[in-house]
């Protein structure tokens, strides 16, 4: 099972990581390129942050050591 979840995943990040490369190509005629990268940064950002909350109870460090 873990075999097939495994495979399913890179599937599907390969899809999306292919995706944003269509996507651009269509954006670029529209949207500067400087504008479009902030964007595509903000997205991931955002998901990272998102990520960060669930993942652990401190997800914002109260000092150097962590």
């Amino acid at each position: 099972m873990a075999r097939y979840r495994t495979a399913g995943l890179f599937i599907l990040l390969a899809m999306l990581w292919g995706s944003s490369f269509v996507a651009t190509r269509a954006a670029l005629p529209y949207v500067p390129p400087v504008l479009l990268a902030a964007v595509r940064f903000d997205i991931a950002g955002v998901i990272m942050l998102g990520y960060a909350i669930v993942s652990t109870n401190q997800w914002c460090p109260s000092s150097r050591a962590g």
